[in-house]
């Protein structure tokens, strides 16, 4: 494992952290145009805005200097499978505790994605929640794992920061955003960055649809 100075200290300012600051500032940039599409009312043309960043933001990756090999294998699909199981059990097994125990529901970022959704045209939505869930695993899993030097402590490490950089308004969604985080990170280590992706999209479709149907 590398010592903490070195993690700290250049090279790292001018490429890790740098990108890793970019990467977040692209990502609140991603939220901002979606939100202006809808207090704008954008519906009919907001597709245009969207697309145009998320092909911007793919160019971006593609010049990043990323891992970005992939091979579709049964192994794959298995662990796409399983973590997707695990991740609903985490979000069901949270919301039970904090509903029983501590007598309040847990409030997450889909309220305001839910809103984006019944705002939005369908394929803008799309366009927004695809360039999300790309943008967050990059920089989360792709820019920081791997300062280390030890995988177990890399998916830790990114998890929390997952979790921080959600704002968590109490230790339990804390908890819930770190748990996610593990089996993303888990999925980047096993798999690779686009099998991170990959899971990342499809928890993102899924936690939308229970969503729309409490």
């Amino acid at each position: 494992m590398k010592d903490l100075t070195e993690l700290l200290t250049p090279p790292y300012p001018k490429g890790i952290i740098g990108r890793f600051v970019i990467g977040y500032l692209l990502m609140q940039g991603n939220s901002l145009l979606a939100v202006l599409a809808v207090v704008l009312d954008w519906r009919e043309w907001a597709i245009l805005p969207l697309l145009g960043y998320l092909l911007v933001v793919l160019y971006l990756i593609s010049r990043a200097g990323l891992n970005l090999s992939f091979k579709f294998s049964g192994r794959l699909l298995r662990l796409l499978l399983l973590s997707l199981m695990g991740m609903l059990l985490v979000t069901v097994f949270v919301q039970w505790i904090s509903q029983e125990l501590l007598g309040h529901e847990v409030m997450t970022n889909q309220a305001n994605v839910l809103n984006l959704f019944n705002n939005l045209s369908p394929i803008t939505f799309v366009c927004y929640l695809l360039t999300a869930s790309i943008l967050e695993e990059v920089v989360y899993r792709g820019f920081l794992f791997g300062l280390s030097g030890i995988p177990w402590f890399d998916v830790l490490l990114t998890s929390a920061a997952f979790a921080v950089l959600h704002q968590p308004s109490s230790p339990i969604l804390f908890l819930l955003y770190f748990s996610l985080g593990l089996f993303l990170g888990n999925s980047r280590h096993k798999q690779g960055l686009i099998a991170g992706i990959i899971l990342h999209v499809l928890w993102n479709n899924l936690a939308i649809t229970l969503a729309m149907f409490p």
